[in-house]
């Protein structure tokens, strides 16, 4: 699952909505005194491209709000599968291969 938010953010210009991407809290806690930001835990199938859970924790403006955030939340989930699965294959491959006896494995995980 990923957690995506909107917050407002100084850009020299004046103030504007940014979108982002929340894997490990680190901006929940940073945002966390904002009381415009808003905040959605989202879980997603990226095979199918649907949402298993969205839990809105925040007070939405509009709902054009809510949709740019799950929109962010849901690329993201979809960003971090690919990463996940290109692990997998290339883990897998690795695997093939020693079976049949090309290759060794390690097994130091950094």
């Amino acid at each position: 699952s990923c957690s995506a938010g909107l917050v407002t953010a100084g850009n020299g210009n004046g103030l504007e909505d940014v979108e982002l991407m929340d894997l490990n809290q680190r901006e929940a806690s940073t945002y966390s005194n904002e009381s415009s930001a808003v905040y959605l835990p989202c879980a997603t199938m990226p095979q199918r491209g649907t949402v298993v859970l969205a839990q809105c924790e925040s007070r939405l403006s509009s709902v054009d709000v809510f949709e740019k955030v799950l929109n962010a939340a849901m690329e993201g989930c979809q960003m971090v599968f690919k990463v996940m699965e290109a692990c997998i294959r290339e883990r897998t491959g690795k695997l093939l291969a020693a079976k049949s006896g090309n290759v060794t494995i390690s097994t130091n995980f950094v």
